[in-house]
Order: C-alpha cells, then structure tokens, then sequence
C-alpha cells in the first residue's frame, strides 16, 4: 500500500505512552503496526507497565521497552530515562493525567493526545486529535472501536491507518512449549480444540460461571472436541469445576502459560469462547474466531476486531453503561440474559460452518 506524506521529517524519536491494562495494549500494536510503516527509519519506544512488558517481547513495531512501576522509586527512575532519550514525539494512547503528565516531563516537544481526554490530560498536549463524534461525549464513551481511537492519534502524523496488523510475537519457543503441554495432556490430531477463558479480572464483566459449565459440558459430548480451559495461577481454584463436567475432555492451561504463550495457545485451538477481557482481545489479535459475550461494557468500543466472530449481547436498556458497579433492579442482567444456548450455538456455528440446522 502506498504511504502517505507524512508530516515530519525522518528520523525521529517516537515514544508510545500506554502502560495498562493487557486489553488496552493490545488494542494499540495497530496503531505502533501504522507508526513503523509511516517512519521506517525512526525509533519507536513503548512506555508499559511492568507486569505487561512480556506481549510486547519480540514485536517488530517496538525497538525498546520501557517498563514502569508507578511507586516514587519507579517513576523518579523512568522520568531520568525519558529525559536521557530525547524524544521528538510522544502518543498518549492512555488519556490520563497520569500518562499525560509523564509526556510533558519526557521533554518531547510534541505531545499528541485526545481532545477529550478524561482528568485533564488534555492540558498537557501541544497537539488534540479530536475524534468523529466526541464535541461533548468523553472519548472513551463514543461509540469507536479503541484501536480506531489510537490509530486516529498516528494517523494524525499523516501515515496510512491501513492495514490494521496486529504483531503480536510467535515465537518458536513459545509455539514448542505450547505443543508439548498438548501432547502430555493427550491432544489427538484432528480434534476440534475449545478455549475457555471465563474469568476477567475485576468480575464484573463476567458471564456466569456455571453457563460456562454448562456450554463446556454439551461441547464435550461433541465428536473430538477438547475443553482448553485458561487463566492465571490464582484462578487455579476453578479447574475442578471444569473437570467434574467435562472429566478427560479438559485440558488444563490455567496459571501455565505466560501472556505471550496465550497468544501460541490461541493460534493452535478453533474458536475461543470468552467475557471481555485480555484473553478475547489477544484472540482476536492472533485470527482466531471468538465468540465473545459483553455484559456491562460496549461491544462497538471493544469488540475482537475484524471478521469472523460472534458477539453476543442481551438486549436491556440499561447496556452498555461502563460502570464497575451494578445498580439494576436484576443484578446484572446484561450477563444473565445471555443464554447458555446462545452461547453453545455461536460457538458450534464456528466449529461446524457447513452443518445444517435441526429442523424440529
């Protein structure tokens, strides 16, 4: 694809500002993907928390990593480091104070941010890219995808916002490990491999844990179908639930991946079944289907982007509202109303593409 005019000089000193959460990062490696085909030539630095460095170990967008702790010692530490590097640009894809703040203090001379950026950030950029929409709607409530947001902010700079790509690492390594925990754990060629991931981290986006119970257990009883059931080491505690309902079809991941492995699983199972959360966004990051339920929060803002995937959303009139609290009279029934034969259909129309449906 042609490249467009850009509006600065090569090279330059671009710094990328977006420390958390996993989802959020992934939804920024298009926007790096664009900034590398637009400046070839120039170094690229990403700003992330410490606890999230590893997906981003290997990508070919990013020549450094800059991990951060927020206590004194590490910002004192990562404000010294900035300084030293002299960077032209900064993009808060963030949109704090915070993040904000951390690009006034690097020294570049351009600040690139949203207009509407929440907490006053917007203050601290020399440049306020203002998104379709957003005269008086806070940016992260506007119906647009987040990596439409972010590739808006590098676009800005005059490089093409197409292809979307997602680099996220395939490792050697990572692909070796991931086949040998198949093979122990007795994954036949030709199986249909199920991904589950039903917990996110604040639980509020949550479909309940049973109708995941449930739609693994009909899975299951399919011909060569695999339960792979993931999540991390302190999530170890629903294991024996999956495993009383689906017995030798589970294959346990959960807690022995690390987040770039997550990425190898996905690319090896045929469709993911997840709650908006890291694991349904680096899916979709990695090509593979994902039949994704939302409860709380926008599927038009953070649905697994591209084609092939079913989202699936109850239709009240209170979703989405954004918030970390229910205060429905029905505690949460944007999940609840989500069936669990919804759920099982989605993911056996991605299993099973050319079955006809049961005429009753």
């Amino acid at each position: 694809m042609a490249r467009r005019e850009s509006i600065l000089p090569e090279p330059q000193r671009f710094l990328i500002v977006k420390p958390s959460s996993l989802g959020d990062i992934v939804h920024a490696m298009p926007a790096a993907a664009a900034l590398r085909r637009g400046f070839p030539g120039s170094r690229i630095a990403w700003l992330v928390k410490k606890e999230w460095a590893d997906i981003l170990t290997g990508n070919p967008d990013i020549d450094e990593i800059i991990p951060v702790d927020f206590s004194l010692g590490g910002i004192l530490s990562v404000v010294a480091k900035l300084r030293r590097e002299r960077f032209d640009t900064v993009i808060d894809m963030q949109g704090l104070l915070r993040s904000s703040l951390i690009a006034l203090i690097s020294g570049a001379s351009r600040r690139i941010g949203f207009a509407r950026a929440r907490e006053g950030a917007r203050f601290w950029y020399t440049h306020r890219i203002v998104l379709p929409g957003d005269s008086t709607t806070p940016w992260r409530l506007l119906p647009v995808h987040a990596i439409d947001r972010n590739l808006a902010l590098v676009g800005s700079l005059g490089v093409s916002m197409t292809p979307v790509s997602f680099h996220l690492p395939d490792l050697p390594g990572d692909r070796d490990k991931i086949e040998a925990m198949f093979l122990a754990q007795g994954i036949q060629k030709g199986q249909y491999l199920v991904a589950v991931a039903p917990l996110d981290r604040s639980g509020i986006r949550s479909w309940p844990l049973d109708r995941f119970l449930d739609v693994a257990s009909q899975l299951a009883q399919d011909h060569d179908v695999r339960i792979v059931v993931v999540g991390s080491p302190d999530q170890r505690w629903m294991v024996e639930r999956f495993r009383s309902v689906v017995a030798d079809q589970l294959v346990d991941l959960v807690g022995k991946t690390t987040l770039r492995q997550l990425g190898a699983v996905f690319r090896r199972v045929s469709v993911v079944l997840a709650n908006d959360s890291a694991p349904m966004h680096i899916a979709g990051a990695v090509g593979t289907p994902v039949v994704a339920l939302f409860g709380p929060t926008s599927s038009a803002r953070g649905r697994p982007y591209g084609e092939g995937h079913r989202v699936l959303v109850a239709d009240i009139p209170c979703r989405p509202c954004g918030k970390n609290v229910c205060h429905n009279a029905k505690h949460m029934e944007c999940l609840s109303e989500i069936s669990s034969q919804a759920v099982l259909e989605g993911v056996r129309q991605i299993l099973y593409p050319n079955r006809q449906p049961i005429s009753l």
